[in-house]
């Protein structure tokens, strides 16, 4: 270790504690003590004078003793009593106990200097431990006589002289210090002994002894006679860990155990003391490919000021943090900015392993979830039907997102505002996961348009991310010319009786807007109460240029009008059906089953649908379904047509009230092959009481003999069918 030779450098220091050193309480002044013995042999003792093995201790005496007695050998001798051993020696002239029972003359100790009435006796002696006292004795005189006979006094004066140090710090502690910052402290040592301490030899040793540095207030060596030597330790931790060190001093001429005297350095390198304001920052669900900011707040717990030198993203990819170095002041803090960006749908998680300047290591940790927002609207098309002009309907929609993250809609567009009125949010609207918003559309036709078209317009949602969805309006801008088909479906007749029934068109026709050509229907009667006799044409129907075609069946009757040229042209018969009845003054029941198909002179207008009893025509709108203008007491399904099936089947059915009455019952229709086994739902629905058909494909279907059955509020029936290719 190297040690500063330039006293100066510490004067102004030394000028400072000078004062304080001098009364320091640590301080232990040179055993000595004084007394007067007197010459009648009393016992003098020295409590105050400790005597420890190996310390060489001086003995000054000095004074005039008067003999009274011619044949004393030696006046003015003490004799040093070392306790326990005494006072049963011999007593002779002054002496000292070596070791064990071995004694030694004092007198024989010094230069001759015999029976002197006035003298002084100087002797060094080493001490055994115990402590010291002093009395005289006569030589000559009996044994353990003492001197009681002689005039005068000695004064006896014991001093310490081998010399031996105290150190005011026997451990200097640091105490905790950060790393890369350090501390300064001092400590003193003082010698004590007439000798006089010198200190041969420092040294610093240890296993941390690179990070301490000892300054000292004289160059080594250096001699010490009661005074002190300052020192100044700084301490310097380069790691996180505890550190010790020892200041070793050497000495020839110290009391032996204090030859090699040691001052223990003690000290600990610590963190920057730092910590989080949240161990997890959570950023949610954000959308793929966008970027949310969250700030992380550093606190120093410490007074020392640190620096984040590094933060360490583990994994990385999706989660940055902002530039480092980061300062945070002491008992002070510090922000981080921390960005996600989720790079595809699905949860992350990383580690932020943050580095100081001091080596030390702080970690926290942050999720997000990329997510992406799915639009959903429950009616892509909103038909508001026909509407006489400048009359209004309305009807509502629903935009909801079914995404994992906020659907923001930045704008609206109404490509028909002049004939479409919205209520709802058309500014920008932030909808999260699961939510959405209900929408008011009003129709309100102000344009005539009679033959190309609806009155089309749209509504669409664009979204922040580029993307749009779009509500499609349709509606018509007048009501639509309708017809229907009338049968009397209840007769009160006598058995044997005949009854005609016409088939008839209801309400206004004008042949201009209904072109008809062609119409095929089949009507079933109850073949227990009547039988079909005979079929005619009506008054709609009179012209030559109709064709009747009926074929019989059991229980039901196919006709086929069709003409060339002509069209219906007036409120009346179509045909004239007799029957026969079976029974005496009972109702019979006859149904009229829906259009089978009807052709039109005009592709582009009317547009003509049928359902059980009624033709609606409209020159204009695609027209909404009707509501069926018959019902039944029986349900009962009808044999396909046609049958053989090659591609397609078309199937007729009622739900009676037999079921429900009028409210809506549970309908299926399933197709069963042979062996029983289900092959294919037809119709799966709530339906009520009334007429209808469905259409199913049989491409996927094997050749062979099928069963279809109708269940309906618990009424179950089954018919056969023939699949060929």
């Amino acid at each position: 270790m190297t040690f500063m030779t330039r006293n100066a450098v510490f004067a102004l220091f030394l000028s400072v504690l000078a004062a304080s050193v001098a009364t320091a309480q640590w301080q232990i002044p040179t055993p000595r003590e004084q007394h007067a013995v007197p010459s009648d042999g009393t016992t003098i003792n020295y409590p105050t004078v400790s005597l420890p093995i190996g310390v060489r201790y001086h003995i000054h005496s000095e004074g005039r003793v008067q003999v009274s007695s011619a044949g004393d050998i030696a006046d003015a001798c003490y004799y040093v009593n070392v306790f326990p051993f005494g006072p049963n020696v011999v007593p002779v002239s002054a002496k000292v106990r070596l070791s064990g029972t071995q004694e030694s003359w004092m007198y024989d100790l010094l230069s001759p200097q015999s029976y002197q009435s006035s003298h002084t006796y100087d002797v060094g002696t080493a001490s055994q431990g115990s402590p010291l006292s002093v009395r005289f004795f006569d030589r000559s005189d009996p044994p353990n006589a003492y001197y009681n006979d002689n005039s005068g006094s000695l004064t006896v004066e014991v001093a310490q002289e081998t010399p031996m140090i105290v150190a005011k710090y026997d451990t200097v502690r640091f105490g905790n210090i950060a790393v890369g910052k350090n501390r300064t402290l001092e400590d003193s040592i003082e010698a004590y002994g007439t000798e006089g301490y010198r200190c041969d030899g420092v040294s610093l040793s240890g296993p941390s002894q690179s990070k301490f540095f000892v300054f000292s207030e004289r160059t080594v060596p250096f001699g010490l006679q009661e005074t002190t030597n300052e020192f100044r330790f700084t301490y310097t931790p380069t790691t996180i860990q505890a550190d010790t060190a020892y200041l070793r001093l050497v000495s020839s001429n110290a009391y032996l155990p204090q030859r090699s005297f040691v001052i223990v350095l003690i000290g600990n390198g610590i963190g920057s003391q730092l910590t989080v304001a949240r161990d997890t920052l959570d950023f949610g669900t954000i959308r793929v490919n966008s970027t949310k900011n969250l700030t992380q707040t550093f606190r120093n717990a410490g007074s020392v000021d640190a620096t984040i030198a590094s933060i360490v993203v583990a994994p990385a990819g999706n989660f940055t943090a902002g530039a480092t170095p980061i300062s945070v002041p002491g008992t002070g803090s510090a922000g981080c900015t921390v960005s996600f960006t989720p790079t595809s749908v699905g949860n992350f998680f990383t580690r932020f392993i943050c580095t100081t300047d001091d080596g030390s290591t702080l970690v926290f940790y942050a999720k997000g979830a990329g997510g992406i927002p799915s639009p959903y609207i429950s009616s892509p098309v909103l038909d508001f039907g026909r509407l006489l002009m400048n009359s209004s309907k309305t009807l509502s929609d629903t935009i909801l997102n079914k995404g994992t993250t906020d659907l923001n809609v930045v704008s609206t567009t109404n490509t028909n505002a002049f004939e479409y009125t919205v209520i709802g949010g058309q500014g920008p609207q932030s909808y999260p996961p699961g939510n959405g918003a209900r929408y008011s559309f009003t129709f309100t036709p102000r344009v005539h348009i009679p033959f190309w078209g609806n009155h089309d317009g749209s509504f669409t949602f664009n979204f922040d991310d580029g993307t749009s969805k779009t509500i499609v309006f349709k509606g018509c801008d007048h009501d639509a010319i309708s017809t229907r088909l009338a049968i009397d479906t209840n007769y009160y007749v006598n058995v044997g009786n005949t009854i005609e029934v016409s088939q008839k068109l209801l309400g206004p026709l004008d042949s201009a807007f209904t072109p008809i050509r062609s119409l095929q229907e089949r009507i079933s009667f109850d073949q227990q109460t009547f039988d079909f006799v005979s079929a005619r044409k009506g008054a709609l129907t009179a012209s030559g240029d109709w064709t009747l075609t009926t074929t019989p069946g059991p229980g039901f009757i196919d006709i086929k009008l069709s003409a060339t040229n002509s069209s219906f042209v007036a409120t009346g018969s179509i045909v004239l059906l007799t029957f026969r009845a079976h029974t005496d003054a009972i109702p019979g029941q006859l149904t009229l089953l829906p259009q089978l198909s009807i052709d039109f002179a005009n592709n582009f207008e009317p547009l003509v649908t049928s359902s059980s009893g009624r033709i609606i025509v409209s020159d204009m709108c695609t027209p909404v379904r009707l509501t069926n203008a018959y019902t039944s007491k029986k349900t009962y399904i009808e044999q396909t047509q046609p049958n053989p099936v090659v591609r397609e089947a078309l199937v007729n059915y009622t739900i009676g009230t037999d079921v429900g009455g009028t409210a809506a019952v549970p309908v299926r229709i399933r197709i069963f092959d042979q062996m029983g086994r289900l092959v294919q739902v037809a119709v799966n629905e709530n339906l009520a009481a009334g007429r209808y058909s469905t259409v199913f494909s049989t491409t996927d279907l094997a050749p062979g003999m099928y069963w279809y059955t109708l269940d309906a509020g618990g009424v179950s029936c089954s018919r056969s069918m023939l699949v060929v290719r």
